[in-house]
């Protein structure tokens, strides 16, 4: 159901994120700005950009930036309650009658976030050591 895409590393500490739109979303850290290409494989290429203004330029940015992860879009659905004291957070992906539960590693309790890309062909998780990306088969 679900195909995990191997994002290259391209930070330590990821500060936002935008929700994945039209095969890309773009990221910063305290640093630097990034544009990623959810292709086959995904590339990271950095940005000439202002991490925060860059993405406090975004309406709907997450991570520190407490924008709103789309949980809900049509037949898909992801359930997750997260506790910054635990050490990974449990996610329930649903798609149709299917489920899925996948197990996120936390490295940070600062924050954690599970979002469905705007086009529904996405799952992303992240915090601020990690982020992963799915493509439903």
């Amino acid at each position: 159901m679900l195909k995990k895409l191997k994002i290259p590393e391209f930070t330590e500490r990821l500060y936002g994120f935008t929700i994945p739109e039209g095969g890309k979303l773009f990221a910063c850290d305290h640093d630097e700005a990034f544009e990623i290409s959810l292709s086959d494989p995904p590339t990271v290429k950095v940005l000439d950009e202002s991490p925060y203004e860059f993405i406090d330029s975004f309406e709907n940015a997450l991570g520190v930036p407490e924008g709103v992860p789309i949980h809900v879009l049509g037949d898909k659905r992801i359930v997750y309650s997260f506790d910054g004291r635990d050490d990974f957070v449990e996610v329930t992906v649903t798609h149709g009658a299917n489920s899925e539960k996948l197990s996120f590693r936390t490295f940070s309790g600062d924050w954690f976030v599970g979002t469905l890309s705007k086009c529904g062909k996405y799952l992303l998780l992240a915090e601020p050591y990690l982020i992963e990306c799915y493509e439903f088969a």
